[in-house]
């Protein structure tokens, strides 16, 4: 994964958000390991706490397909860094 950079930076250590939200086009930068679990960064970007909101008020649509490759890319990126 990249480095943060200087942009704004999102966290999250829900796996199924965000992949949720790579798949509605929100840019993972990096991933944190620690000790049990991993904390994403995403990019902040315009619409992704309405995304955020949507998912956990189930109403954030997405393509089954999408979303099932979007949490198997996501797993294997813990893995990979």
């Amino acid at each position: 994964m990249n480095s943060r950079n200087d942009a704004r930076c999102w966290e999250s250590s829900d796996l199924y958000l965000v992949a949720a939200l790579r798949c509605r086009g929100h840019e993972l930068l990096d991933i944190r390991q620690g000790a049990r679990r991993a904390t994403f960064i995403l990019k902040d970007s315009p619409g992704l706490q309405e995304d955020v909101r949507a998912y956990f008020t189930r109403k954030l649509h997405l393509e089954a397909l999408a979303y099932a490759a979007s949490i198997k890319d996501t797993k294997a990126a813990i893995f990979n860094t």
